[in-house]
């Protein structure tokens, strides 16, 4: 998958490719960021991308990211995200012109980019069996269950919210379900399991480069700890370095 990103703050820039790889994986190829009108229209001219996310306002030209979003949309079907701090309601009034749309205001935290980025993904229709090796259904009646292939070459359908986390063991990733089941699977975290299916729902979080946690069965935090009572007290260490996102993301102040 590719992305594209026009954004003219180098710290708004930076905080956003951190963050697209962190709901989406590092497999995701990121075009620019570019800061400037012409820069991303000779990207838009020349290479083909799956998303754009947009600042409205570059430089001087308020209008700048609507002027990119309707060049995109004469060109590709493109799902396009706007993410600005302009508070213009005129200028906020010309994005609806643009018909396969979302918008954000800066500041968001995570969890809001996420939710818009994914919603962006479904517009896209992606499907995770397009992006992955992995075993995963998509027919009528089995669109939650994730597939993870055993000895003898047997699937196991899990439903998608009994996982309650998924952790890295060197080359095999353990997959603990809230009946107490551990299932193996060989793959890598980042780019089988979360980039390839697990970030397209939006109630799995990566959590550093060990753990994937379903957002839905944290109810326990101990320190920088998540505690799994009904796993007999299992825990996921959360990485100092993720421990904010985080609490943003589940809404505790710390």
């Amino acid at each position: 998958m590719k992305l594209l990103i026009v954004e003219d703050d180098a710290t708004h820039a930076k905080e956003l490719v951190a963050n697209v790889h962190e709901i989406l994986g590092r497999e995701i190829k990121i075009l620019g960021p570019f800061a400037r009108y012409r820069a991303a229209i000779k990207c838009i001219e020349s290479d083909k991308f799956d998303i754009a996310v947009l600042d409205i306002q570059l430089q001087d030209d308020r209008y700048a990211g609507v002027h990119l979003a309707e060049y995109i949309e004469s060109l590709h079907d493109t799902p396009i995200l706007f993410v600005t701090g302009v508070a213009d309601t005129q200028v906020i009034t010309q994005t609806k012109t643009i018909k396969n749309c979302d918008f954000i205001a800066k500041p968001f935290d995570i969890s809001t980019l996420k939710r818009a980025l994914l919603r962006s993904v479904e517009k896209k229709r992606f499907e995770p069996s397009a992006l992955t090796t992995d075993k995963v259904t998509h027919r009528a009646g089995n669109r939650d269950k994730y597939w993870i292939k055993g000895k003898g070459g047997n699937y196991t359908g899990v439903p998608i919210n009994d996982i309650v986390f998924v952790e890295a063991q060197n080359k095999v990733c353990e997959f603990h379900l809230r009946d107490g089941t551990v299932l193996e699977k060989r793959a890598t975290l980042e780019k089988d399991i979360y980039g390839g299916t697990l970030a397209f729902y939006t109630n799995f979080y990566k959590l550093g480069k060990s753990y994937i946690v379903n957002l839905d069965h944290v109810s326990n935090i101990e320190g920088k700890q998540i505690i799994y009572p009904e796993l007999d007290k299992k825990k996921v260490i959360i990485p100092s370095t993720h421990a904010k996102a985080f609490f943003d993301i589940i809404g505790l102040k710390k």
